[in-house]
C-alpha cells in the first residue's frame, strides 16, 4: 500500500512515493531509492535494538519511527524524541570519518538505537508519566540526572563488544593523549557539556565515552546497567555523582581521574629540535590538506574557515588569504602546479540537503573556473593525449562511482584549444567499498584509496583501461596500516634532483599505528616509470603532535603538527626523519572489478503496511517552565521561563508540519532598565514596554510548513493582564534561502504578513493623542493595524578561530515595509530600509593569551530607513576585554566574558510631527533628513554567560548582557540589563 509524500518535505528535496516495512518495534519509511537499506535495516533492526535494552537494563519496550531519505550526499543517522522516537536517516555513502566502522550505516544506526534506549530507561512510575501524559520526550536521565556528552559517551560506549570505531582506533583516541600530554584533559565540570569551543565536538564523545569503557571495564556490564537503571529515575538531589557514588561507591570526581591517570603516553617521542616553525604560532588555527604549489604552500584553515598561502622563500612568512570556504574536505594540486581542485560540501534548499561539490581555482589568476562537478575527492588526471580531467567519487545515487570528466576550460587556459567537456571515465563500486584520494601519476595512471569494511587498500589503474591493474596493503611488522590521505609528491622535490622530475613518482600518506600507541605518521610510496611500487618508507618514530597532510618540496616535509586546541605548521628536512621500510602485499583484485549498478538490487517480496501521516497527529510531547512569551516578525519565537506548558507535535514524521500550542501565566523577568535624566521619548518607549511586559498570561500557536522549498510559517499569540490590557497579533512568514559559494554564504528571502490589535498604541511618541486603553476593550475599539514585509538578506559572517568573540565576514540586507489601518485599502506608509555590518576579527595582530582575546574584534553597522524615527544609524563598536573562561565551580560553568566599548550615532525625527517617509512620496525622505536632530552615545556592554550543569540544561546557556549608555546631547544616561537563553 502506497502513499504520495508531500512535495519537498522537510526530510525530502523532491516528491516521492512512500512505503513503509513494519518489524515489531520499528516503523521504516522509504521511498524506491532506499528500499536496499530498508530492507536491511528491517532485517536487523529488532536484533540491534533487544541487544542495546540488554546493554542499558531497559525493562520496557517503545516504538521508533524510522525515516530514511535519499536527498543528501552525507550519511548522517540522527535520533530525537522530540514530539516522539523518530530516527533519520539520509542514506549516502559514508566519509572517511565512518571509515573506520566495519559498516557505517548499521553501525550508526546501532548507535542512534543505542541512544533511544538509553534516554528512555525510567522506572515504572517515570514510564507511566512518559506514556500516558508527557510523551516520549519525558526521559528523566537526560532532564537531570546525566550530563549530555555522558548521555553520548554511554551510547558509544554501551556494550563492550560494541563495533562501534570510536574507541577502536587510535585515531580517535590520540586526541586523548595530546591532552594529557599538554596537561589540557578537561575536568569532569568542563567535559559535562559547557565545555563550548574546539575540540568540543570530538573530546566530549570520545572522552566520556572512554571513561564508561574504563567503568565497565572495572566493574562490569551488569554494575553498569544497574547504575543506569538508579539514572532513570527522578534522583532529585542525587544526580549524577550521587547516583554513580550510591552503586560504585566511588566519588565520581575520583573515578574521573583514575580514568586520566591509566591513559597511556607515546613510550617514546623524536624531540622536535630538528624541525621549525614555517609559520608563527597561531592559536586561532588548525591546518589541514596541505599542498605544495608553484606559488607556495596552500593550506585549508579549519578555525578560521578559509584557504590561505604563504610563499616558501617568504623571509617573513606571511599568509595570505586566497578565498573563505568551510566544510572543505579535501585539497589537491593539478600536476602542473597551477590549479587548486577544492572538495567541500554544500547546503541545498535546505542546509542539511548537503550536496558534494569539486571546484576549480586558478592560482595564477587568482579566480575560480566557472565549471563545478558533483564529486567529492576531486582531483586533476592527465589524460592519455595530455588533455586535463577532473576525476572524482560521484555519490549521487547512494554509491560510489569513480569518474572523470574532461574540463575544456581547464585545458584552454593551458593552450590546448582541441579540448571538449566530457565524461571519459567511470566505474562503479560494489556496496561496502568506497574510493578515497584520486591521485595523478603520469598520463592515463592514477592511484586511489580504497576502504571496504575498515580495511584500507592502494589502488593503481589506469583511465583507458587496458593496462594491468593493481592492489596492495601495508604492513609494518605484521601490522597492516590503516592509511588516511593518499596524496602526490613531486619525486624530484622528495629526491632534490630536477632531472628526476617524470621519471619517477611518489605517494605520501598518513598513518597511525594501531598496536601500539602513536601520533599521525608520514610515509612515502615510490613508484618506477611505470607506476610500479618499488619501495614504501614510514616515518620511524613520534614528531611531537604528529606529522599531518605533510606536503613536500625542496626535500623539506611541510606538516602539521597538531596540538590540543590548535595545530602549528612546521617542516623537517628528509634527512633528519628516522625512516624505515614497510612492506608491500599485493591482493586479489577481484573484489574490485567493474560493478554494474542493475545488479546491485533485487528488490525482495516485502509486506509493505499503507502510510498515513494522521495517525502521527495525535503524538506529541509537552514541556513545562519554559513557554512562549512572544512571536513577532522582529524576533521570531521568543520563549522564556515562567508558569506554563508547550506542547509541540508534527503532522507526519517526514518534519512536513510541526504544530506548537503554549499557555501561560508569568513569566521570570529577564529584562531590566532604568533611566536617569530621561528624555521624554525614553520615558514614553520604557513605559510603553513595562505595559507590555505587564501582559504576562499568554496564549499562543504556532504551524510550521516545511512541505513546499520555503519555510511557511502561521503562528498568533494573545497576552493580557488583570487590568483588561492586550495585545493580539498574528502573523505569516515565508522564508527560502539559497546557498552561494561555500556553505556559510546563503542568501535568504522573506514575505511577511502581521495583524496587530492592542490596547497600547504601536508609536510610543503619539500617546497624548493614543492613550493606553485597558477594561477590556472590544477589537473595534482596539489599536488595529496590518504590516506586510518583503526581505532580502546576505551573509558570510562566521567565527574566526577558536572563540566566538572573533569574527569575520559581511553582511548587508533590504527591506520594503507596507502599513495599513484597520478598514484602510490603502497603506499609509510603504518605506525601504537598508543595512550592513562588517565583522573585523582583529585590529591589533596580537595572538590570545591564555584564553584573553587580545586581538580587539570590532564590528561596524549602519541602517538607512530601516525603522521609523530613524533616518541614520551607525555603531562602530570594539571588544576591551574578552576572556575564554572555560571553567567553574559546582554546578556552574562560566562559558566566557566580555567588554565591548563602542560609539552610536543617529540621525532621528519626530515621529508625530514629521511625514513618515513613503516611496511613493520621495520628497517626504528629503523632509525627513531637513527634520532630524543628532542623537550619539558612548556606551559600554558587559556580556557574561552561564551554564548549569544539570543533565540536559548543560546545552543551555544564560547570556546575561550589562549595557551602560551615555547620551552625548541630551545628557542622558541609560542602563539596561538583559539575559537570554540559547541552545
Amino acid at each position: 500500500m502506497l502513499f504520495l509524500a508531500p512535495v519537498f518535505s522537510g526530510e525530502m528535496s523532491i516528491p516521492r512515493t512512500v512505503k513503509v516495512i513494519s518489524t515489531q518495534y520499528f516503523d521504516i519509511l522509504f521511498c524506491s531509492q532506499n528500499e536496499k537499506t530498508a530492507v536491511l535495516l528491517s532485517q536487523q533492526a529488532d536484533e540491534l535494538y533487544l541487544k542495546a535494552k540488554r546493554t542499558f537494563d531497559c525493562n520496557h519496550d517503545f516504538r521508533t519511527i524510522v525515516v530514511i531519505s535519499p536527498d543528501s550526499d552525507t550519511l548522517s543517522v540522527q535520533y530525537t524524541a522530540s514530539p516522539y522516537n523518530r530516527i533519520v536517516i539520509f542514506d549516502a555513502v559514508g566519509r572517511i570519518d565512518t571509515g573506520s566502522y566495519s559498516n557505517g550505516l548499521l553501525d550508526l544506526f546501532y548507535h542512534e538505537i543505542g541512544r533511544a534506549v538509553s534516554q528512555s530507561v525510567r522506572s515504572s512510575t517515570m514510564n507511566f508519566v512518559a506514556d500516558k501524559l508527557l510523551g516520549d520526550s519525558f526521559q528523566p536521565i537526560g532532564l537531570l540526572n546525566v550530563p549530555w556528552s555522558f548521555l553520548e559517551g554511554a551510547v558509544y560506549a554501551g556494550d563492550e563488544k560494541s563495533v562501534s570505531a570510536l574507541l577502536q582506533d587510535n585515531w580517535n583516541l590520540q586526541l586523548l593523549v595530546q591532552a594529557k600530554l599538554e596537561g589540557k584533559f578537561p575536568s569532569l565540570l568542563q567535559i559535562s557539556g559547557a565545555y563550548d569551543i574546539y575540540p568540543v565536538n570530538r573530546m566530549d564523545s570520545i572522552a566520556t565515552a572512554a571513561f564508561y569503557a574504563y567503568v565497565q571495564q572495572k566493574w562490569g556490564i551488569q554494575k553498569f546497567g544497574e547504575y543506569w537503571q538508579e539514572s532513570g529515575k527522578l534522583n532529585f538531589f542525587k544526580l549524577d555523582t550521587g547516583i554513580f557514588y550510591m552503586v560504585y561507591g566511588q566519588q565520581l570526581k575520583d573515578a574521573w581521574q583514575e580514568f586520566i591517570d591509566i591513559i597511556p603516553l607515546p613510550g617514546q617521542s623524536f624531540e622536535n629540535e630538528k624541525s621549525g616553525l614555517f609559520l608563527p604560532v597561531d592559536y586561532d588555527s588548525n591546518y589541514k590538506f596541505i599542498v605544495s604549489t608553484n606559488y607556495g604552500l596552500v593550506w585549508y584553515d579549519e578555525l578560521k574557515e578559509e584557504v590561505d598561502i604563504s610563499v616558501f622563500y617568504d623571509y617573513q612568512k606571511n599568509r595570505q588569504l586566497l578565498f573563505l570556504a568551510n566544510s572543505v574536505t579535501n585539497l589537491t594540486v593539478s600536476p602542473c602546479g597551477r590549479f587548486l581542485v577544492i572538495s567541500h560540501v554544500q547546503g541545498g534548499i535546505r542546509e542539511k540537503f548537503e550536496q558534494d561539490v569539486v571546484r576549480i581555482y586558478d592560482l595564477k589568476k587568482r579566480r575560480f573556473l566557472s565549471q563545478k562537478y558533483s564529486m567529492r575527492d576531486g582531483a586533476i588526471v592527465i589524460l592519455e593525449n595530455g588533455h586535463y580531467a577532473v576525476a572524482g567519487n560521484d555519490v549521487s545515487d547512494g554509491f560510489s562511482s569513480l569518474v572523470i570528466y574532461e574540463c575544456q576550460e581547464l585545458n584552454e587556459l593551458l593552450g590546448k584549444t582541441d579540448s571538449v567537456s566530457q565524461l571519459v571515465y567511470t566505474r562503479s563500486f560494489a556496496d561496502g567499498i568506497t574510493p578515497y584520494n584520486i591521485v595523478a601519476l603520469s598520463q592515463n595512471n592514477f592511484a586511489s584509496l580504497l576502504c571496504k569494511n575498515n580495511d584500507w587498500y592502494i589502488l593503481l589503474s589506469n583511465i583507458q583501461g587496458d593496462g594491468e591493474e593493481k592492489i596492495f596493503t601495508l604492513a609494518r611488522k605484521q601490522e597492516t596500516l590503516k592509511i588516511r590521505n593518499l596524496r602526490y609528491a613531486d619525486y624530484a622535490e622528495v629526491s632534490g634532483k630536477r632531472t628526476d622530475r617524470g621519471s619517477k613518482y611518489c605517494l605520501l600518506f598518513d598513518f597511525v599505528l594501531q598496536n601500539s600507541l602513536s601520533f599521525v605518521r608520514t610515509g612515502w610510496i615510490f613508484l618506477d616509470a611505470k607506476c610500479v611500487p618499488y619501495q614504501t618508507l614510514i616515518t620511524a618514530t613520534d614528531f611531537y603532535g604528529g606529522m599531518g597532510s605533510g606536503a613536500m618540496f625542496n626535500c623539506n616535509l611541510y606538516y602539521a603538527s597538531q596540538k590540543y586546541d590548535y595545530s602549528q605548521l612546521r617542516f623537517v628536512n628528509l634527512n633528519d626523519i628516522p625512516l624505515e621500510d614497510a612492506d608491500i602485499y599485493y591482493t586479489d583484485t577481484s573484489f574490485t572489478k567493474r560493478y554494474s549498478r542493475q545488479d546491485s538490487f533485487t528488490a525482495m517480496e516485502q509486506s509493505f503496511t499503507k502510510y498515513s501521516p494522521f495517525k502521527y497527529l495525535r503524538k506529541g510531547s509537552f514541556e513545562f517552565f519554559m513557554p512562549v512569551r512572544s512571536i513577532t516578525l522582529e524576533e521570531g519565537l521568543k520563549i522564556e521561563p515562567g508558569l506554563g506548558v508547550v506542547f509541540q507535535s508534527q503532522s507526519d514524521p517526514f518534519d512536513n508540519t510541526h504544530f506548537l500550542i503554549s499557555a501561560a501565566k508569568g513569566f521570570i523577568p529577564l529584562d531590566f532598565t532604568t533611566l536617569f535624566n530621561a528624555s521624554k521619548k525614553e520615558e514614553q518607549e520604557l513605559k510603553a514596554k513595562k505595559i507590555e511586559l505587564s501582559k504576562d498570561a499568554t496564549f499562543a500557536v504556532q504551524f510550521v510548513n516545511t512541505s513546499t522549498p520555503a519555510d511557511i510559517t502561521l503562528a498568533s499569540v494573545f497576552k493580557f493582564n488583570k487590568a483588561g490590557e492586550y495585545t493580539f497579533n498574528a502573523l505569516s512568514d515565508i522564508q527560502f534561502s539559497l546557498p552561494l559559494a561555500m556553505t556559510f554564504r546563503r542568501l535568504v528571502f522573506n514575505f511577511s504578513g502581521e495583524f496587530i490589535s492592542s490596547t497600547t498604541y504601536w508609536d510610543t511618541t503619539q500617546t497624548q493623542q493614543y492613550p493606553n486603553l485597558s477594561h477590556w476593550p472590544k477589537f473595534k475599539d482596539s489599536y488595529r493595524r496590518w504590516q506586510a514585509v518583503a526581505a532580502v538578506s546576505y551573509s558570510n559572517i562566521h567565527q574566526y578561530g577558536v572563540s566566538p568573540l572573533k569574527k569575520l565576514g559581511v553582511a548587508a540586507g533590504t527591506k520594503i515595509n507596507s502599513f495599513w489601518s484597520w478598514g484602510e485599502w490603502n497603506p499609509f506608509q510603504i518605506n525601504a530600509g537598508l543595512y550592513a555590518t562588517a565583522e573585523i576579527p582583529f585590529l591589533m595582530p596580537l595572538q590570545n593569551y591564555k584564553g584573553i582575546i587580545l586581538s580587539l574584534p570590532s564590528t561596524i553597522h549602519a541602517e538607512l530607513f530601516y525603522n521609523n524615527g530613524k533616518a541614520v544609524e551607525a555603531y562602530a563598536q570594539v571588544l576591551f576585554f574578552g576572556m575564554e573562561i572555560q571553567n567553574g565551580f559546582w554546578r556552574l560553568y562560566f562559558p566566557r566574558v566580555a567588554l565591548y566599548g563602542g560609539y552610536d550615532i543617529a540621525l532621528e525625527y519626530d515621529t508625530a510631527t514629521v511625514h513618515l517617509p513613503d516611496l511613493r512620496h520621495p520628497d517626504r525622505f528629503y523632509e525627513v533628513f531637513g527634520h532630524c536632530y543628532l542623537n550619539d552615545s558612548f556606551y559600554c556592554i558587559l556580556d557574561f554567560g552561564l551554564t548549569p550543569v544539570i543533565g540536559k540544561f548543560s546545552k543551555y546557556k544564560l547570556e546575561s548582557s550589562l549595557r551602560f549608555e551615555k547620551f552625548l546631547r541630551s545628557k542622558e544616561f541609560k542602563l539596561k540589563f538583559d539575559i537570554q537563553i540559547t541552545n
